[in-house]
This record gives C-alpha cells, sequence and structure tokens, in this order.
C-alpha cells in the first residue's frame, strides 16, 4: 500500500486523511489498526451521517418500503397539491438541457428562500459559474429540478448530481409561505420515476446533514464520514494526540448542550 512504503521510506511521516467514506475501502482498511497501523497513533473524528434512501423501481416500490404512517403522510401530501394545485407540474433539466439564465434564476431563488444560519452558497458567484462551466458535461451529471405552481410560479428547487446510480442531492429550497403543500417532499417524490427510468438511479444520497426531513425518507440507511490521522509516536505527536483528543471530546460535549438548548426551546 502507498502509505506503508511512505512510512517504511519516511517513518516521521504523519498521514492525514480530510475526509473518507465509510462506503469506500479507506476508511475501513485506516481503521483496522491491528493490521495496518497498530505502531502508530491514530486518531479519527466522525462528522455528521449521510443518510440516503433506497428507490427500488419507482415511487411505488419505495413507498412500499416505509413505515405505514410515512407512506400515509406521503400519499397525502401528493393528493394535498393534487387538489390544490392541480396545475403544478415538475420540470426536470439535464445536462445539455441547462442554460445560464436558469442557473441564475433557481440560485437567485435558493437566496431568496434559503433558512440556515448564515448565506446561501449561492451568493458566491464562483459557485454560479461552475455549474454553467459543468452544465453542459454529461459526466458530471447536473440535474436543475423545479415544482412550478403554476405560470410564473415556483414551490421548490432542487439541485444535484446523478452520478452512476445515485442521485446527490446538493441544494434545495422552498417557499415557505407554500409550507402547507410540503412543496419540497412532493418534488422529491415525483421525481423518483423519472430516476428510475431515465438516469438508473437506484439511490437518493442526501449528503451529510443533521436535517429531520432526511431521516424521514432514508429510514436509518445512513454512510458515516471521517477524518484519520496517523502519528508515529513520538513525544510531539503523543502531545498532540491528547490535544486532539480533548479537543474532540469539548467539541461533542458543546454541540450535545446545543442540541438539548434547541429542543427545550
Amino acid at each position: 500500500m502507498a502509505w506503508r512504503w511512505i512510512f517504511r521510506n519516511s517513518p516521521r511521516s504523519s498521514l492525514y486523511v480530510e475526509k473518507a467514506s465509510s462506503e469506500g475501502w479507506l476508511a475501513p482498511l485506516i481503521r483496522d489498526r491491528k493490521t495496518n497501523f497498530d505502531k502508530y497513533l491514530s486518531f479519527s473524528r466522525s462528522f455528521v451521517p449521510c443518510p440516503f434512501a433506497k428507490v427500488g423501481s419507482g415511487m411505488e416500490s419505495y413507498l412500499a418500503t416505509l413505515p405505514s404512517k410515512t407512506r400515509q403522510d406521503f400519499r397525502r401530501s401528493l393528493k394535498r397539491l393534487d387538489r390544490e394545485r392541480p396545475e403544478a407540474s415538475v420540470e426536470m433539466l439535464r445536462s445539455d438541457e441547462i442554460d445560464r439564465e436558469q442557473i441564475e434564476e433557481l440560485s437567485s431563488y435558493h437566496v431568496l428562500h434559503f433558512r440556515k444560519q448564515g448565506e446561501s452558497p449561492f451568493q458566491d458567484a464562483r459557485i454560479r459559474r461552475l455549474l454553467v462551466a459543468v452544465a453542459c458535461d454529461p459526466e458530471v451529471g447536473l440535474q436543475l429540478s423545479v415544482l412550478h405552481g403554476g405560470p410564473g410560479e415556483i414551490l421548490a428547487m432542487d439541485c444535484g448530481f446523478v452520478r452512476g446510480r445515485q442521485y446527490f442531492g446538493y441544494m434545495k429550497a422552498f417557499d415557505l409561505a407554500q409550507r402547507n403543500l410540503a412543496p419540497g417532499k412532493c418534488l422529491l417524490l415525483r421525481r423518483i420515476d423519472s430516476w428510475v427510468e431515465r438516469d438508473g438511479v437506484e439511490v437518493v444520497d442526501f449528503l451529510s446533514g443533521n436535517e429531520s426531513y432526511k431521516y424521514g425518507y432514508s429510514q436509518g440507511n445512513q454512510y458515516e464520514i471521517s477524518s484519520h490521522w496517523m502519528m508515529p509516536p513520538s513525544f510531539r505527536n503523543q502531545v498532540r494526540f491528547v490535544f486532539l483528543v480533548k479537543r474532540e471530546f469539548l467539541r461533542k460535549k458543546r454541540n450535545s448542550l446545543r442540541d438539548w438548548m434547541s429542543r427545550a426551546e
């Protein structure tokens, strides 16, 4: 292995892996310390898990895998949209169907309806230029999706990528004033059949994030993202290792306190 060659030829070297997925081969190999890093100090930090949903052969197949309460809730949302907005429609744009104007329009929508702390990533012109640059490359698999409530009205939008048999949801937003229609939920559900039939998608990956809606879709399916640091057991590295462990402990305590306070509110 490459790192064994590095450690053998440069025994004072440290190996730092910024992010590794438990779905890949690297993270499990690093965690198997007895086989690979038994002589090294090894520190790992876990990030927020990445929930995902297996969509099967289409929307009905996916809904059949959900608990009855969740399945009924999803069906009610779709029926409510059909009843209250019969003219509602989903538009899915793929690769060369996407142009600069559409990216700018949906970026502005995301900025307007962004509700997390900070500001929308789409406020950075570099992000918008990057999407414009890669849109025409089918290998990138960029998709822009919109739930229209009627002519000139956008209820929800989603930007993501199809890679292999997975759809990776990147950024999404919906009109909070129309939340009774559950537009984000309807936009996702109404794309499943098209994903399966046209793109061969089997898994919808919601990427890292602790938003509750992601776990409603995934029903416990998730994978881990972690960083890893392997260090020779020198005195300096032992001090560094203790510092990293203490800092991680305090970070977890701080996050737990913040979560408790948010629930108390």
